[in-house]
């Protein structure tokens, strides 16, 4: 069984982020280990694990899923493959610019010892 962050933080499943901020910031001085009356090094491990989980939307989400009770319905949508009204500037290339350097650097190479073999016969 998974454990349930929202309960270690002691927040609702609603809460936002400022409210599981404060949540894990009361937990952090409680449980510190450096704090000394009242510290437990596992606790404080495990309300820092719940806040690094449920102040990051994608992870939060997951753990709501993964928990079988999630605030937000699943939401897909399908992205059209043109769509006029796109600005063309979010396409990306086709071809990366390391791979145009390779390909530059390896036909300068070409270049030059073909060159080379041109002035050899030619000259000598």
């Amino acid at each position: 069984m998974p454990k349930d962050y929202y309960a270690i933080l002691g927040v609702s499943r609603a809460a936002d982020s400022a409210t599981i901020h404060s949540a894990f910031r009361a937990l952090a001085r409680q449980y510190h280990p450096d704090v000394g009356r009242g510290s437990s090094a596992n606790k404080f491990n495990e309300a820092l694990e719940a806040y690094h989980a449920l102040s990051d939307p994608v992870r939060r989400r997951q753990h709501d899923i993964v928990l079988g009770k999630s605030t937000e319905p699943a939401k897909v949508t399908a992205e059209p493959l043109f769509d006029p009204a796109r600005s063309q500037k979010n396409f990306a290339r086709p071809v990366s610019s390391d791979f145009d350097k390779l390909i530059t650097d390896l036909l300068r190479s070409v270049e030059s010892e073909f060159e080379l073999a041109f002035f050899s016969r030619t000259f000598f």
